[in-house]
């Protein structure tokens, strides 16, 4: 097998490069190398800003957060815009990229209907903090007022002694108590919908959502309650009220797929793997999209980089490119 070296950098703390979707499609098909002097690397938005600046590796970034891929910097890009770039671009939210999409797709295929009525609590909303959209206090607080909705995150948290789920295990064995889930997402942007709604419906829970106002397009509208779709807060309120005092609707809404096509998962997939495979089957030298003639010509978030050197505070100062480069081929010998 033919082998490219790759890295992951800017990703959050504890990120597995192994447990990637990239990384997994890749071995299938090459000799991969997890290298410090990569051919490619995949790049995100946390971590050291720029780190990947310094190196001639063809970059693909991708960002689980509401952050825009900037293709002056990038060759190709995976995020959540509703954006057509040739063979540069691939939409992959994060409410499909969640590893919990495979339970959230087969949750309608055997549902207990009697286990399901059973269920303790009405409704959970489980968040860590106040950041976001005030619709999510405001839903929360209007929901209160008719039946005690479940707070166990650490934000508004009602749990006895203060227990809030900490893991995604936690989160997920917690909700499948509910009949209702508040998704919402922290903001209204369109194509952004994060893990929240893929959660509610691995865990055979009714999604109370409010974010991306195209997400019907995404998933099977008959299958959670769309706050896009609504006037007002208290007009889906209403509807939740609705829904909660008829059993056989509330039912029925579980029942249905969270896809409005069956095979829409596997397709999307497949599509994604020939994305990833399309960068890694050209000559390297072919891969490369973005312009290496004006090389780090910008000024973002207050670092600059002109030519060869690299100015930032977070990085420490004035940092030669062509120094750094040397220093490694000595620091090799």
């Amino acid at each position: 097998m033919e082998k490219r070296k790759i890295a992951f950098v800017g990703y959050y703390p504890g990120f597995q490069p192994t447990l990637s979707r990239a990384y997994n499609i890749l071995v299938k098909h090459y000799d991969v190398e997890l290298s410090d002097d990569p051919d490619y690397i995949f790049f995100s938005s946390f971590g050291t800003p720029y780190a990947y600046a310094d190196s001639d590796a063809v970059r693909i970034f991708y960002s689980a957060e509401n952050y825009a891929p900037n293709f002056n910097t990038a060759d190709y890009a995976v995020g959540f815009n509703e954006i057509l770039y040739p063979d540069r671009y691939f939409r992959y939210p994060v409410s499909l990229y969640t590893p919990t999409i495979t339970v959230a797709n087969r949750k309608h295929l055997a549902l207990d209907r009697e286990a399901l009525r059973a269920r303790p609590y009405f409704c959970n909303y489980i968040y860590g903090n106040a950041n976001g959209q005030k619709a999510r206090t405001e839903i929360f607080e209007k929901l209160s007022a008719y039946r005690r909705v479940e707070s166990a995150g650490t934000y508004l948290n009602n749990q006895p002694g203060g227990w809030h789920a900490s893991t995604i295990e936690e989160k997920l064995a917690f909700q499948r108590k509910c009949k209702f889930t508040i998704a919402f997402d922290s903001t209204q942007l369109a194509g952004f919908s994060t893990e929240k709604i893929t959660h509610a419906f691995a865990a055979q829970t009714i999604p109370i959502y409010l974010g991306d106002p195209h997400i019907s397009s995404l998933f099977n509208e008959r299958a959670f309650l769309n706050g896009n779709a609504c006037a007002t807060v208290d007009e889906l309120v209403e509807k939740v009220i609705a829904l909660d005092q008829d059993q056989d609707a509330w039912f029925a809404m579980l029942s249905q797929p969270i896809f409005a096509e069956p095979d829409f998962l596997p397709r999307f997939e497949e599509r994604y793997e020939q994305f990833i495979l399309h960068i890694f089957a050209q000559e390297k030298e072919h891969a490369y999209r973005r312009s290496r003639v004006f090389f780090g010509r910008y000024d973002d978030n207050n670092l600059k980089i002109v030519n060869t050197v690299a100015q930032s505070k977070l990085l420490g100062g004035l940092v030669s490119l062509e120094e750094k480069r040397l220093r490694k081929k000595q620091n090799k010998k």
